[in-house]
């Protein structure tokens, strides 16, 4: 994976990174000024998400980021 200035990212989704910080510690980072689309229900505008849940080193997570419209 890719280095950013955070750190190393260890894995990737719609709009959102998981990076290793050089401490250890584990970041999310999205950009909140991007949109990847609307939700089914037409309520929230989606921001970054991992598409469900996935692996990220030695645990699993899964991220939603959304705005109401």
């Amino acid at each position: 994976m890719a280095k950013t200035q955070l750190g190393k990212t260890i894995a990737q989704g719609n709009n959102c990174e998981f990076v290793e910080l050089e401490d250890g510690r584990v970041a999310i980072v999205f950009d909140p000024k991007k949109s990847i689309g609307v939700s089914k229900s037409g309520k929230s505008k989606l921001i970054a998400s991992t598409n469900g849940n996935m692996s990220v080193s030695d645990f699993t997570a899964g991220v939603n980021v959304y705005r109401k419209v």
